[in-house]
């Protein structure tokens, strides 16, 4: 197994910038240790995925907010937050339809990012609307 570290791919509109750590296996495989999910193997970690995964995991009460898991997952929304609010999330689909600008940002990857930003600000929100006496039961 190798580890590698470097700073990743930045983008001067994201607020924080971040290290990308992964491990190699010699068969080949790769993981990423960024805090996010990513939505299929061997692809990155991204806000759709992410926010998804915290999301389900705050609903279900599967994960308690403070659990390291969230925790990293939230850092990772954070570090990959645009400073417009948005989240940027690759398209993987073949363009069968005519492009069509919506005015979010991120041109042609702006449908999923828009959805990605929509889990990741859902994940979020759920993380603040916990009452106090509902976050001090999770907690037990």
């Amino acid at each position: 197994m190798q580890i590698e570290a470097d700073t990743g791919p930045q983008d001067p509109d994201a607020v924080l910038p971040w290290r990308r750590i992964s491990l190699k296996y010699a068969d080949g495989c790769e993981i990423i240790l960024d805090g996010g999910w990513a939505q299929l193997p061997g692809l990155e970690s991204d806000a759709w995925a992410t926010g998804q995964a915290l999301f389900a995991l705050q609903e279900s009460r599967a994960a308690k907010i403070d659990d390291p898991v969230c925790e990293r997952g939230v850092a990772f929304l954070l570090r990959t937050q645009f400073t417009d609010g948005s989240w940027f999330v690759r398209s993987r689909t073949w363009p069968f339809q005519p492009y069509f600008d919506s005015h979010f940002p991120h041109g042609k990857d702006q449908w999923i990012s828009a959805a990605g930003t929509t889990w990741s600000v859902l994940a979020l929100l759920n993380m603040l609307d916990r009452a106090p006496t509902e976050t001090a039961a999770i907690r037990r």
